[in-house]
C-alpha cells in the first residue's frame, strides 16, 4: 500500500518496492524517484502503538546505510507507520529527526495512521483493493460510493458506526497536530490543512459536531494570532 500511495504523489515517480523477503534492504522497504531530482527512501513498521523508539529504530536502520543512500542522492526519507503518532513525545522526535536529517540536506517525514487515512481517501480504487469493504469506501470516500441497492443490515451498520469513529478520530489527531503545529509558528501549514478539511464535504459531514467546532476554534485562532 505505501508503493500505490508513493505512486499517486505528484511529484514522484517510478515507486517500488525495495527488495524481497530474505534480501538485504538497507534500511529500506520502498523507493520512489522525485520528479524534480534525486530519490525518496521509505521505512515501513506495521506497529499499533507509536513510540520513539520505534521512529529511532527505523532512522537508525537506514543511518546505517547512509553512504550508499548519499550516493544514490536520496533528498527525502519517510518513516510510514499504522500507528497515531500523536504522542507529545513522539512528535517532539519527529522535530529531532527532521533537524537532524535536514543537516545532511535529507527531508525527513513521518506518514502515521492519520497521514495515510487522508492520503488514501483520495483513491477510492486503494481503500477497495487494500480495504475490501464497500462501507470503507462510503465512509472514506463519501455516500456516492455506497454500493446500489445498499440495505443495511445490524452487522453492516456497527460497521458503519465503528468506521465512523476511526475517520473521526483521525480528524481529531490531525487537529490535536495542526493545534501544535501551530504553537510552534506553522502558520502556513495549519491554514492549509483546514481549509482542505473545510473544504472536503464527504469528510466534515462525517465529523460531530464537537470536532467540527474544534476545528473551526483553531481556525479563528489563526486570525486572532495575525
Amino acid at each position: 500500500m505505501t508503493v500505490e500511495l508513493l505512486a499517486r504523489e505528484p511529484d514522484l515517480k517510478s515507486a517500488r518496492l525495495h527488495g524481497k523477503r530474505g534480501q538485504e534492504q538497507f534500511g529500506v522497504d520502498a523507493t520512489a524517484e522525485i520528479l524534480d531530482g534525486g530519490k525518496l527512501a521509505a521505512s515501513c513498521k506495521c506497529y499499533e502503538d507509536v513510540s520513539v523508539a520505534l521512529i529511532k529504530k527505523a532512522c537508525e536502520e537506514f543511518d546505517q546505510h547512509k553512504q550508499r543512500w548519499k550516493g544514490e542522492d536520496c533528498r527525502r526519507f519517510v518513516v510510514v507507520l499504522a500507528g497515531y503518532a500523536d504522542s507529545p513525545k513522539v512528535q517532539q522526535e519527529e522535530t529531532r529527526q527532521r533537524a537532524r536529517y535536514r543537516r545532511r540536506e535529507i527531508s525527513f517525514e513521518l506518514w502515521d495512521g492519520t497521514t495515510i487515512s487522508q492520503k488514501i481517501r483520495r483513491h477510492p480504487d486503494l481503500v477497495h483493493h487494500y480495504l475490501r469493504s464497500d462501507t470503507w469506501l462510503s465512509i472514506l470516500c463519501g455516500p456516492q460510493y455506497a454500493p446500489q441497492a445498499y440495505v443495511p443490515s445490524d452487522i453492516m451498520e456497527a460497521e458503519a458506526k465503528r468506521l465512523r469513529g476511526y475517520l473521526a478520530e483521525s480528524a481529531r489527531h490531525e487537529i490535536d497536530s495542526l493545534r501544535a503545529a501551530l504553537r510552534r509558528g506553522h502558520r502556513f501549514e495549519v491554514r492549509e490543512k483546514l481549509a482542505a478539511l473545510r473544504l472536503d464535504g464527504s469528510l466534515w459531514a462525517e465529523l460531530t459536531p464537537e470536532i467540527q467546532a474544534s476545528a473551526v476554534r483553531l481556525q479563528a485562532g489563526l486570525y486572532i494570532r495575525a
